[in-house]
Order: structure tokens, then C-alpha cells, then sequence
């Protein structure tokens, strides 16, 4: 596999058409070719279809295939349907290279996380995430305590190399933004659960993993991560509030609801501060986010469940 690894990416987007080829374009330089690309459409968009024919014609020696899903259910949702094909239409896959749409890949990328990956013999390997203006945007857990400790100390990727070293390190979870994982892990372990609507449902999938196989993350793969600026302030400002409250929900779940999430249940009262310091204490701050608890932890559905879509639906219509 090593020898001749036949990786297939497997990426859901969402009405980003810039970011998206952007994204492309970094996987087109690779200096180790993708054996294909499987891309679920959680709009159903056109222009991402034709972008994608597009590209596939300026990229020959790359097999690709769309996915226009009809109802947009979360990224875990669109990710499983992109998995369960990759399966499918191409038999021979060694490795799924997951992706968000918004990052930007240096050519070496995967070939640097491939080989670490055959030198540590592990089945999931994750970079180190970097923003707009270098520094660290994201990181993975480290399962030890003293490189927890070390790692959120880290502005910029050389302190992580400082603090750390250059790895690989093992892991606790990571985000899905870059993700390489062995197909063997995911034939045993399963494809990404669709209940998780966004913001756990990677840290979930990576947990998951590593509850049976290695999984690390290495300091010297980098790999920016950009979102799109804002166009519609207020907009985004609800969207924001939206996913801040998947994700205490998510993270309520994950924490005391999965055997193999190690000190997640720590950080769940650090983030409900968070959130506070971030929309302020009101009535509506307060009930909305005790129902993230009461979904979360007391009814233990993470934040695709009936009890995410409800609380989402009751904020829609308060505005």
C-alpha cells in the first residue's frame, strides 16, 4: 500500500465556488497524485457541477464524481454519502484524504503525511492548521498531558516545533479539515455519522479511529485553512451563534456519551464560558444554550438529532 498507495479524496462543500477551486487547484499540484476525487454537494449547487466538469477536463489523469445531494443534513452526512461511494467506484482505494473545501494544500502535503503515516504504522494522520496570517488556526489533542499542556502555548507552527518537536505525536481527536486515514480503519470502524449537523462529527470520526487503530499528527505538514470572509454581517453573526451552539451540544455528547473520548468532558465547561464571553448573558443566551445541555448530555443526542433541529428552528423563527 505503501509502495503504491491509491488515495481518493472525499470532501463535502457547501456555496463555495471560489473556495472550492481554490482547493482544487492545491490538489492538482500534488507531488503525489490522487488516485480520484468523490465531491457530495450538500447544495445541490450547478455552478459546483459545472466547476467540477471543468476541472476534470483540465485534469485528465484525475477520475472525479459528484454527489448532488438533495437535503443538506451537515457535513458527517455529506461526507458518509462521499465515502460510501469512493467505496464503490473505486475498489482498489488504500487511503481516504479527507478535506474541507476551504483549505489550501503545499504540494508535499500528502506525501509528507503518507510517509509518516507507513513510518509510524499508523491508520490516521492529521497536520497541524494554519489561518490567513500563518499562525496556528487549529491543532489535534495530544493524548499526552504534557504536550496538552505544551501545544496551547502555541501562536505560530515553529512553536509548535519548539514546543513539541516534529512528531508524529499520538492523538485524542483532531478536526476533518485535513485528514488522511487508512481504508482499513474506516471498513472496521465506519463511515462518518450523519446526527452530528457540523462542529463533532470529525472529532467523533477521529476518536473513533483511534479507539482501535494509531492515530497522530505530525508539526511539520501545515496546511492553511481558509473560510470565507463575510459578505452579510448579521448573517454570519447567526451563523456563528448556530454552529457555537452545535458545538456545545456536540461536545456534551461526545464528552459523557462515548467511551473512547478521553478528557473531552474537561473542556465542556470551558466552552459554555466561552460562548458567554462571546454572545454575552441574556434570557435568550441562557435558554438556548441549557438546551444544548439538556439535548447534549441528559437526552444524549448530538446536534443533528431532533433536539438540535428543534432548537434550531425555534431561533430561525425568533428572527
Amino acid at each position: 500500500m505503501q509502495n503504491h498507495p491509491k488515495v481518493v479524496v472525499v470532501m463535502a462543500t457547501y456555496r463555495r465556488v471560489s473556495e472550492l477551486l481554490r482547493c482544487l487547484e492545491s490538489i492538482r499540484q500534488q507531488t503525489t497524485p490522487i488516485h480520484g476525487l468523490v465531491l457530495a454537494d450538500n447544495a445541490n449547487d450547478p455552478l459546483i457541477l459545472d466547476l467540477l466538469r471543468k476541472f476534470e477536463k483540465e485534469s485528465t489523469e484525475t477520475n472525479l464524481s459528484y454527489l448532488g445531494l438533495k437535503e443538506n443534513h451537515g457535513c458527517g452526512a455529506g461526507l458518509k454519502a462521499a465515502e460510501e461511494e469512493a467505496l464503490q467506484i473505486y475498489p482498489n482505494l488504500t487511503h481516504f484524504w479527507i478535506l474541507d473545501d476551504d483549505v489550501v494544500l503545499y504540494p508535499t502535503a500528502l506525501e509528507k503525511l503518507l510517509s509518516h503515516m507507513h513510518h509510524a504504522e499508523a491508520d490516521l494522520m492529521a497536520p497541524l492548521l494554519t489561518d490567513g496570517q500563518g499562525n496556528l488556526w487549529g491543532f489535534p489533542e495530544p493524548r499526552d498531558a504534557e504536550l496538552r499542556k505544551n501545544i496551547r502555548l502555541c501562536v505560530t507552527p515553529q512553536d509548535g516545533i519548539t514546543k513539541l518537536g516534529l512528531g508524529p505525536f499520538p492523538l485524542w481527536w483532531c478536526t476533518g479539515a485535513c485528514v488522511l486515514v487508512s481504508r482499513r480503519a474506516v471498513e472496521q470502524v465506519g463511515f462518518h455519522r450523519e446526527d452530528y449537523w457540523m462542529l463533532g462529527e470529525d472529532h467523533e470520526f477521529s476518536m473513533r479511529v483511534g479507539n482501535k487503530f494509531k492515530t497522530m499528527f505530525c508539526c511539520d505538514v501545515l496546511v492553511p485553512h481558509l473560510p470565507p470572509a463575510a459578505t452579510n454581517v448579521a448573517q454570519a453573526e447567526q451563523g456563528h451563534y448556530l454552529k457555537f451552539l452545535s458545538l456545545l451540544q456536540n461536545l456534551c455528547y461526545n464528552g459523557f456519551h462515548l467511551n473512547y473520548s478521553g478528557p473531552m468532558k474537561k473542556y465542556v465547561l470551558g466552552n459554555y464560558r466561552r460562548f458567554f464571553r462571546t454572545f454575552n448573558y441574556s434570557f435568550r443566551t441562557m435558554s438556548h444554550a441549557t438546551l444544548t445541555l439538556w439535548y447534549g448530555l441528559i437526552c444524549g443526542q448530538p446536534a443533528g438529532g431532533k433536539g438540535g433541529e428543534k432548537l434550531r428552528k425555534r431561533i430561525y423563527l425568533e428572527h
